[in-house]
């Protein structure tokens, strides 16, 4: 696809200037040369874009004769390859001799010309459609980048990610288990690391257990997760929504249209987020051991993570 070049040069993501480079400015845009390549700033897309060197664009003057736009392609050796319903004609320019910014301007400077353009390569962004990003409530995101990783991965449930904080209320769509007769919330599925070896007669009441540690990890129907402050299996906390917050940013589900969209929340049901081990280990603070918090995630780390193929970073 192309992007048309509009937007001025930006100081963000330049290449190496380590590298011998020619600048050019054309319509308004600053082009630089690294090794063979043009380039341009997109910032769209905040990088930049390479520059097409086989082709250019022309829109021509409005009541221009097809004779003589016939013409003119064959004075300046153009070769149509396509022409749009909005009058774009879009050549090869690849057997001309001229290089890429002397041809530009020349065709530029024609009575014929309305205006011309170099296309350049770029791509579409994986954009979520949850309320919270797209009134900027998240601004962060796209301070990180994460549309652009999210073009590359938007998490695996192949990773799982211990929440060490304050509770998570697991029970909320945008986390799953939710509503439902699978506890999957919206979209059918969980970002919610679910120990099928401990369940509960119902997916969202932790009280629903057998009482039996069945796992044998000393941890009595720790279906999703543990508190370490009330020694329970209801994971979720009470007042302090810290640890609901950390683990949104982290995975809550992206793309399932309702609130917010996490770092690593997948993308659907056939393309879930990370595994979030929700682990309560303080209202306020870590308080469930009286050591402190480097006792709490050498527990944590023995007896939950280590069973479960995780490990502190």
């Amino acid at each position: 696809m192309y992007f048309m070049p509009t937007l001025l040069i930006g100081q963000q993501n330049q290449p190496n200037s380590q590298v011998s480079q020619l600048m050019e400015t054309f319509n308004g845009n600053q082009y630089v040369k690294v090794g063979n390549q043009w380039k341009v700033f997109n910032s769209q897309l905040n990088e930049y874009s390479d520059v097409s060197q086989n082709e250019i664009t022309i829109h021509y003057v409005t009541g221009v004769p097809p004779s003589a736009i016939s013409n003119f392609e064959t004075q300046h050796g153009l070769i149509l390859k396509r022409k749009s319903d909005a009058n774009y004609y879009n050549y090869d320019i690849s057997n001309i001799p001229l290089d890429l910014f002397s041809l530009a301007n020349n065709l530029n400077n024609s009575s014929l010309t309305d205006y011309v353009l170099l296309p350049n390569f770029g791509s579409y962004l994986q954009t979520p459609n949850d309320a919270l990003y797209i009134n900027s409530t998240l601004w962060y995101l796209d301070k990180i980048q994460a549309p652009q990783a999210w073009d590359i991965t938007t998490g695996s449930p192949n990773v799982k990610i211990a929440i060490l904080d304050s509770g998570t209320k697991w029970e909320l769509n945008d986390f799953g288990p939710g509503v439902g007769a699978q506890g999957a919330g919206s979209n059918n599925y969980s970002n919610v690391l679910l120990n099928t070896q401990d369940t509960w007669a119902s997916p969202n009441d932790p009280s629903t257990g057998n009482g039996i540690d069945d796992d044998f990890n000393a941890y009595k129907d720790d279906y999703k997760g543990w508190n370490f402050e009330s020694h329970t299996n209801d994971s979720r906390g009470t007042t302090n929504l810290h640890g609901t917050m950390v683990a949104g940013i982290v995975a809550a589900k992206t793309h399932n249209g309702i609130a917010g969209s996490g770092i690593a929340g997948g993308w659907s049901a056939t393309n879930p987020g990370c595994k979030l081990l929700i682990c309560h280990v303080g209202t306020n603070e870590p308080s469930s051991f009286p050591t402190g918090v480097y006792t709490v995630i050498l527990v944590v780390d023995g007896q939950i993570l280590d069973a479960k193929g995780l490990s502190i970073l």
